[in-house]
């Protein structure tokens, strides 16, 4: 498969995944969280923080910084920073940070060049990984949490 090719499929997929997010979860931005069940608000409160500080961490500061610095050194992420309280963002909020911090990943990745997605970053554990690893394995992520936020939101029915 052509590098050119394979990029359009990476970000074809993460769209998609975006779309079965939005499609997800566009009922609790657009309901009261009050008429949520309180169990199922806490635990999609407790999911989207962490994986709105993941998010950060990996489009930030290793998407990002593959693109402008030259084989830059990647920490192993801090669970510690990753499990820190929620500071009380209401559901609502965090839903809509995650899939608007989506939407702009999908127009920061049209934007990187196809020769960028090569660059390579060098991981505390991993060593080198890839820009366009690094979007795979979010892709791959994705189709993992959209499963776990489906059987999540089905027993909570």
């Amino acid at each position: 498969m052509g590098k050119d090719r394979e990029i359009k499929e990476i970000i074809h997929q993460i769209e998609a995944n975006y779309r079965d997010y939005y499609q997800l979860l566009s009922k609790f931005v657009l309901e009261k969280t009050s008429s949520i069940n309180s169990e199922l608000a806490q635990k999609l409160s407790n999911f989207f923080f962490r994986l709105n500080n993941v998010e950060d961490e990996v489009i930030e500061f290793r998407l990002k910084k593959i693109i402008d610095v030259e084989h830059p050194y990647f920490p192993v992420i801090d669970p510690e920073h990753i499990m820190l309280p929620n500071g009380k963002k209401p559901l609502t909020v965090l839903i809509q940070d995650f899939l608007k911090r989506r939407h702009d990943l999908i127009k920061f990745l049209f934007s990187v060049p196809s020769q960028d997605w090569e660059r390579t970053g060098v991981h505390a554990v991993e060593g080198h990984i890839s820009f366009l690893e690094l979007v795979q394995r979010m892709a791959k992520q994705d189709q993992k949490n959209i499963a776990f936020l489906k059987k999540l939101i089905t027993q909570a029915a």
